[in-house]
């Protein structure tokens, strides 16, 4: 298993991931939608695949592979990301999450089973080869052009059976190991398979937007308090994206999988993002910050009453900033002072003769 991975690492970092991108290829009107969307409001990523590869980069630094690898690796798949929420009209803090979730960025997760089996799926995304929405999506590059790493006798048989077919996608097309499937080591390509997932997701959002254009029913109660602590997500298009992994089932009882992705969005959202200042406005303070903002000023309060002279004091401008009613020298406001007791002391061991005149006994 481990050679496995090691070869997989290998050929991803082999196959050129800063290629340049053929930009004069039309994909499908339907499936596109003029650039990123976002589930929520007033949120700004400025520099949003840097905070894509730092996650996917933390995620997997105890695994076994090299930091070269990891690096290469986590850099295309942010890259990727990017690119494909831009090209479908999808979300890339979502599409990040849904990664994370899945298989915490790694490209050799196998899916398996409660008692321990292989359920089949695959890679970052958990793709399953021979699922419908993963065949469909082959449909769009079976009439490309294959690469080189797909032998002599496949060719032959691509053109005689899917030349001239659909080519929307031929950069997709051109890092396939094989004709009319998807292989393994396609589907755990961050390339390919990040397209495919993206294809796969918009897919479903689509059929969501059709189906459901009010939302699903049936929200459990940890959700209607979530959208209230997040006011500015779209709950129910986020909730779309649901629809991904877990079908109908998703939309009934609590929803594993839900409560899974609606967790690990915030989180990314505030590891890689930025909350907009409207956002920040909207969103209501929870019950422990908003006890420890009236402790603060009742102390403030307290500071201002018990010291009223300290406001007049050099540096003690400010109320907020003093922690204690004490003064500079330590000791408390209505203490009485020795005027020469912090006078430094004479070199025969001696204090220093006050300014009254007298000595410190």
């Amino acid at each position: 298993m481990i050679l496995k991975a090691l070869l997989l690492c290998a050929a991803i970092v082999g196959q050129s991931p800063n290629a340049p991108v053929d930009a004069s290829r039309v994909p499908p009107a339907e499936m596109m939608a003029g650039g990123p969307a976002s589930v929520e409001t007033g949120r700004a990523c400025p520099d949003l695949e840097d905070g894509i590869r730092r996650l996917a980069l933390d995620r997997l630094r105890g695994s076994r592979i090299s930091i070269k690898v990891r690096e290469s690796l986590t850099a295309e798949l942010a890259r990727r990301i990017v690119l494909e929420a831009g090209r479908f009209g999808l979300d890339p803090v979502v599409l990040t999450a849904i990664a994370d979730v899945e298989s915490n960025f790694q490209p050799w997760a196998r899916g398996l089973t409660k008692d321990g089996r292989r359920a089949g799926e695959i890679g970052i995304w958990q793709l399953i080869p021979g699922d419908s929405p993963v065949l469909e999506a082959l449909g769009e590059v079976s009439g490309c052009e294959p690469s080189g790493q797909v032998a002599g006798h496949l060719v032959r048989y691509w053109r005689r059976s899917w030349q001239g077919g659909r080519c929307s996608f031929p950069e997709v097309a051109a890092r396939r190991s094989a004709v009319g499937r998807w292989t393994v080591f396609d589907l755990r390509d961050p390339l390919i398979g990040t397209w495919v997932a993206a294809w796969e997701i918009k897919r479903h959002v689509r059929a969501c937007r059709a189906h459901a254009p009010s939302g699903h029913k049936g929200r459990p109660a940890w959700l209607t308090t979530w959208a209230k602590r997040n006011p500015s997500v779209d709950v129910i298009e986020l909730d779309r994206y649901v629809h991904f992994n877990s079908g109908g089932h998703a939309w009934h009882g609590g929803g594993p999988y839900r409560f899974r992705l609606f967790s690990r969005y915030v989180a990314t959202r505030d590891r890689i993002c930025k909350a907009g200042p409207a956002a920040v406005a909207a969103a209501p303070k929870s019950r422990a910050t908003a006890e420890r903002s009236d402790d603060e000023k009742k102390r403030n309060g307290n500071v201002r009453k018990r010291a009223p002279g300290v406001s007049g004091a050099p540096g003690l401008e400010s109320s907020s900033s003093v922690a204690s009613p004490r003064l500079a020298t330590g000791r408390s406001a209505g203490a009485s002072v020795d005027p020469g007791a912090d006078l430094p002391a004479r070199a025969d061991g001696r204090a220093a003769p006050s300014r009254s005149g007298g000595a410190s006994q």
